[in-house]
């Protein structure tokens, strides 16, 4: 009755003892590998195993039965007789049989796994090409793009400097038009690249302890015209910010440049601007929150944002800012290769609040 439930099972079983020597084959097996049980009983174990599975099994697969008694879900490959490999999951257990050991084991195909495991690298090697392409493709667009774009700049400057005579007022500010319009085609440029970079994997975060005061001030000298020009207060807590954070120092200064930029870009004139630095809850991790007075993000697109390519426009704005929409994308990757996060939402008196959450680290010695 027992070789008849074996033999029924839908699942391969075999047992073999310590000499290597196959004792026992069910029907089910037998017939997935094309074969009689007379054929496969009495026989060494690896007649039915590819070179390969031959020295899995001689250094790993039974040296582990041994030691531990039991192996659970191992990838083992069997030979068929018509030579092809049959690619098996395995549970074996070793036990007593007579004055010696044998070691059971169930089998099931897999086949299909094994299909999808290749199928499965396959995609991602496509998608790894692809996305290589793009950043090659991308670079090579930049050059192309400002190669131009340096000679248009250029010459905007010369004619600003009076080279070929003075310029009426009107003439001076189309001027500056121009090159303002190239300082924002440049730093598209530069987004793109950035974001390829990152998406590529090619851009790799350096973790070091950095004090947010050095950061801050280097962004702070970046920002302190754009807040003039656009009448706007900047306040910060606590000054100077004593804290240190596990951080790549250019990723950090990129992100909190980022951030302000876009808190200035939907500030209104005569609005603020500030940045509030504290230990968090845990003590584990510093908490860097950047608001302005604005009218703050629709609650839908609290999350999208953060997606590339994505613009979202202010309650009074009729359409979303000019740009490529991935700063905030760049600064949640730059966030995370941080081993930080990046979220954002509406403050209770109106305005915007993005929070940067980074490891913190000890300030003595930095």
């Amino acid at each position: 009755m027992i070789d008849s439930l074996l033999d029924d099972a839908p699942c391969g079983f075999l047992a073999f003892d310590d000499d290597g020597n196959v004792l026992l084959v069910n029907a089910t097996l037998a017939a997935w590998l094309g074969y009689s049980d007379e054929q496969i009983v009495g026989q060494p174990l690896e007649r039915l195993l590819p070179p390969g599975g031959v020295i899995f099994h001689q250094t790993h697969f039974f040296p582990m039965l041994k030691l531990r008694g039991h192996v659970e879900e191992t990838y083992l490959s069997l030979k068929a007789a018509d030579g092809s490999a049959l690619p098996m999951l395995v549970n074996a257990k070793r036990q007593p049989h007579g004055e010696g050991m044998r070691s059971d084991c169930i089998l099931v195909p897999m086949r299909q796994r094994h299909h999808f495991e290749e199928e499965l690298l396959r995609t991602r090697r496509a998608a790894e090409a692809a996305r290589d392409a793009k950043a090659r493709f991308l670079s090579m667009l930049a050059h192309e793009v400002r190669t131009p774009l340096t000679a248009i700049t250029g010459l905007a400057h010369v004619l600003l400097q009076g080279a070929h005579g003075p310029l009426h007022p009107e003439q001076t500010e189309d001027v500056r038009l121009i090159l303002q319009a190239g300082d924002d085609v440049d730093r598209l440029i530069a987004d793109v690249l950035r974001y390829a970079r990152v998406e590529a994997g090619h851009d790799a975060a350096e973790r070091v302890p950095t004090l947010l005061e050095d950061a801050l001030l280097h962004v702070e000298a970046l920002m302190r015209t754009r807040w003039e020009a656009g009448g706007l207060t900047y306040r910060r807590a606590p000054e100077p910010c004593a804290y240190a954070v596990l951080a790549d120092p250019q990723r950090l200064q990129q992100v909190l440049l980022n951030l302000l930029s876009n808190a200035a870009k939907f500030t209104p004139r005569g609005g603020r601007v500030c940045v509030d630095c504290r230990m968090g809850d845990d003590g584990q991790r510093v908490r860097i929150e950047v608001s302005d007075t604005g009218e703050g993000i629709p609650d839908d697109a609290l999350e999208r944002i953060f997606e590339p390519f994505v613009q979202v426009a202010r309650a009074s704005q009729a359409a979303a800012s000019s740009g490529a929409g991935l700063g905030l994308a760049i600064s949640r990757e730059f966030a995370a290769s941080m081993q930080g996060t990046l979220t954002a939402r509406n403050a209770e008196q109106g305005g915007a609040v993005f929070v940067l959450e980074l490891p913190a680290v000890a300030s003595e010695g930095v």
